[in-house]
């Protein structure tokens, strides 16, 4: 599964290495850590998910485990070079980076003025 990231040095490697076999073992075996899950418990999920008719292949599911991981990595290191942050369509249409304070301060006034023009209109 593809997804939009914010343009990083690590993003544009990730593109440019193909399908990382090594980093997708570690994000598998990071995911079995996570579930607490035994080696056996694993393959055998591993091999049903091989044979499944819905959902992903196993290889597609180690590669996003990768990204997971490179997310990870941004988010709670704060790396955001040696990792990778998802980012939407809209990005493209920030003008400033604020405050969260500034921006809900933002919000207040601009729902302020909306509901002022609404109360002015005659039904």
């Amino acid at each position: 599964m593809d997804g939009r990231v914010f343009k990083t040095k690590e993003a544009e490697a990730m593109m440019k290495r193909g399908f990382p076999i090594v980093e997708s073992i570690k994000g598998a075996l990071l995911v079995k850590k996570l579930f607490k899950m035994s080696y056996w418990k694993f393959m055998g999920l591993s091999i049903e998910m091989m044979r499944a008719e819905e959902g992903h292949p196993l290889l597609v599911l180690a590669r996003q485990a990768v990204g997971n991981m490179k997310h990870m990595k941004a988010l709670n290191e704060g790396d955001v070079e040696g990792g990778i942050l998802f980012a939407g369509q809209s990005c493209g249409g920030m003008k400033d980076i604020t405050t969260t304070k500034e921006l809900i301060d933002r919000i207040i006034v601009e729902a302020e003025a909306v509901l002022g023009r609404l109360n002015t209109l005659k039904v």
